[in-house]
C-alpha cells in the first residue's frame, strides 16, 4: 500500500548546489515527488551559516525503515559526513517528517519555516 510522505531538506554548505543535487536524486528514487520552494532560514541549535530548507511530498510503497535507509544513502551520496557535521557543515540533511499518518520529528512540525513551506502544497495533498 502506498503511503504519503513528507521529507524535509536542509543544507548550510553550498546549500543551493546540494539542495538541487538532492532533489534530482529524490526524483529518481520517488517518481512523482513534488517540492516546495527553497527558503533561507537561520540555524536552529547549531552555530553555522544560514540554511536553505525545502519540503518534498511524495507517495511510496517502501517501508518506513527502508525509506529511512534510502534517505541516509542519498545523504552520503551528496557528501554528508560526520566529520563535517562536527564542524557545523551540513551538505544535506534529510528528515522523514511524515509516513502515512505517522508524524515524525515532532518538534520540527512547530517551526515557522515548516508552516511556510507546507503552504506550497495543494491542501488536498496534505489531508491526513
Amino acid at each position: 500500500m502506498r503511503k504519503k510522505i513528507i521529507i524535509a531538506l536542509g543544507s548550510n554548505y553550498e546549500p543551493q548546489l546540494h539542495i538541487e543535487k538532492t532533489k534530482e536524486k529524490l526524483e529518481r528514487l520517488l517518481p512523482g515527488i513534488v517540492f516546495s520552494h527553497n527558503l533561507w532560514t537561520q540555524p536552529i541549535g547549531i552555530v553555522s551559516d544560514r540554511f536553505v530548507n525545502a519540503l518534498a511530498l511524495a507517495y511510496t510503497s517502501f517501508s518506513k525503515e527502508h525509506l529511512e535507509q534510502l534517505l541516509k544513502q542519498v545523504e552520503r551520496e551528496c557528501g554528508r559526513c560526520a566529520e563535517e557535521k562536527k564542524q557545523g557543515k551540513i551538505r544535506i540533511d534529510l528528515d522523514l517528517m511524515l509516513y502515512g499518518s505517522e508524524r515524525l520529528h515532532l518538534q520540527d512540525w512547530n517551526r515557522e519555516y515548516i508552516f511556510t513551506l507546507l503552504k506550497d502544497f495543494d491542501e488536498d495533498l496534505l489531508e491526513m
